[in-house]
């Protein structure tokens, strides 16, 4: 494909990067929206990067409950994050952690759960440019595909998503 891009262009550039790394990594990994969907914890244990995380969630203001979100996601620390949805009814705020929770309960096999993540995102996504029309995460990952059920499909396709939605 690069090949067929006018030379000197940002997707000529992009797309030579991109087919270099294909030897070298697998393609899941260059795909948008990856994550290290199941893998095991380090050994020196989960490290998060803020100390919110080990404060009661329900105390926490929605500024701080987004950052330990993001912390969770960045850390991989799926069992913490899956304790706030089960016990605490908690979902996350932003569109990238419940597509994170949707592919680890998709690596656990909890389709139901997985599906409930995705469609929780419907309402999180904001486009990056005016013609994306759905997200690209739950149709070109493989492991988020598990989940993307009939009913996740029908309600991204039948429901206004993104700016329409706030119209």
């Amino acid at each position: 494909m690069a090949a067929t891009v006018p030379a000197g262009r940002v997707l000529q550039k992009g797309l030579h990067w991109l087919s270099e790394q294909l030897t070298q990594r697998p393609l899941e990994e260059l795909l948008p929206g990856y994550a290290p969907w199941g893998a095991a914890a380090p050994p020196a244990g989960v490290q998060h990067r803020s100390p919110l995380v080990d404060r009661d969630f329900d105390s926490l203001t929605d500024r701080e409950r987004r950052v330990v979100w993001q912390s969770l996601r960045t850390a991989n620390d799926f069992p913490r994050a899956h304790d706030l949805v089960a016990q605490g009814g908690h979902a996350p705020a932003q569109y990238a952690d419940c597509c994170w929770m949707a592919g680890w309960y998709a690596v656990e096999g909890d389709v139901e759960r997985g599906e409930a993540m995705l469609i929780a995102a419907h309402s999180r996504w904001h486009p990056y440019m005016k013609w994306d029309a759905v997200p690209t995460c739950p149709v070109l990952q493989p492991t988020l595909r598990q989940v993307t059920t009939d009913r996740v499909r029908e309600h991204y396709l039948t429901r206004p998503i993104g700016p329409e939605a706030k119209g």
